[in-house]
């Protein structure tokens, strides 16, 4: 008789409580934290033409950027049935605009390496397109006429 070891990187999502498996949450749950960063993105860029003084976002930004690329390689790894060693979560933490890539090549191979380009250029072009079209409504014209000189 052995006795059965409790996973320590399984969901504390209980089935009973969430009315469905775990693994449909936390497959959701990796949804809405790639959504969070482009949501994230956005309303940064907005903070930057609105308030392009506030430290406060400056500070927020990166530290939400960090913790939702780090939470969202953990949730990621777990779905795919590989859970990350703890400790690697806090070099995940401080390192991830390498470590998610390489994360992504790692559990996908090239297939990983298409998915990080594709929202590299994805959170570019919101950040982008918040920047301009937040600039161009608070300012008007005048915005534009700024890039020009």
């Amino acid at each position: 008789m052995t006795d059965r070891v409790e996973n320590p990187y399984r969901s504390p999502v209980s089935n009973a409580a969430a009315g469905g498996s775990a693994k449909s949450l936390e497959k959701r749950l990796r949804f809405v934290l790639v959504a969070a960063m482009y949501l994230v993105t956005a309303v940064t860029n907005v903070m930057a033409v609105l308030r392009p003084e506030g430290l406060l976002v400056h500070l927020l930004f990166p530290l939400t950027v960090c913790s939702i690329m780090t939470y969202w390689c953990v949730i990621d790894a777990r779905v795919r049935g590989s859970p990350i060693v703890r400790s690697l979560h806090w070099i995940i933490f401080f390192t991830w605009p390498v470590a998610v890539p390489i994360y992504l090549i790692w559990s996908r191979g090239l297939r990983g390496l298409g998915l990080a380009l594709v929202h590299a250029v994805g959170l570019l072009a919101v950040s982008v397109a918040a920047y301009l079209a937040t600039g161009y409504l608070r300012y008007g014209q005048e915005w534009f006429n700024v890039f020009a000189r």
